[in-house]
């Protein structure tokens, strides 16, 4: 049997003294996150980055995830700008985004591995490739793509 938590609820006044409202979820929320690591709850978010997305989208968002994760032990992923985006110990590897019924795979150059003239700003570089979730998928291109910047980081 699992264990069963009650949470009262949160009277805060509000503009008008005399009209309280509660706030149960938000406290339900941050509960969860005190007793569980914020991982927990950014992987959840992940998923439901890739869940949201309509069926032939959806498929070829999951399966380029785990092509990616397969490639080396030490990526992993975690959400930044509201799409996920894999990373190679810390520096910025790639990422995937649906932009307008489009799914595109993206490489990044980490700005801390370039070189720059001093009083240049500083920027990440991309490079950005259509796949088409109607098709198959062109996985030698993104693994060489992905070993290709990994190498570049090591």
């Amino acid at each position: 049997m699992y264990p069963t938590f009650t949470f009262s609820c949160i009277k805060v006044e509000a503009k008008y003294p005399d009209y309280p409202y509660t706030r149960e979820k938000e406290k339900i929320s941050l509960f969860w996150r005190r007793c569980f690591p914020i991982d927990l709850f950014m992987n959840q978010e992940l998923e439901n980055y890739y869940l949201k997305q309509p069926e032939p989208i959806q498929g070829c968002l999951l399966a380029l995830k785990s092509i990616i994760l397969s490639v080396d032990k030490e990526i992993s992923h975690r959400r930044l700008y509201q799409i996920p985006v894999f990373y190679y110990r810390d520096k910025k590897l790639a990422f995937l985004w649906v932009h307008r019924k489009r799914l595109l795979f993206g490489i990044i150059t980490d700005k801390n591995i370039l070189k720059f003239p001093e009083g240049v700003r500083r920027k990440d570089q991309y490079a950005t490739m259509e796949v088409d979730p109607t098709k198959d998928i062109p996985i030698e291109k993104i693994i060489d793509s992905i070993l290709e910047q990994i190498n570049l980081y090591r």
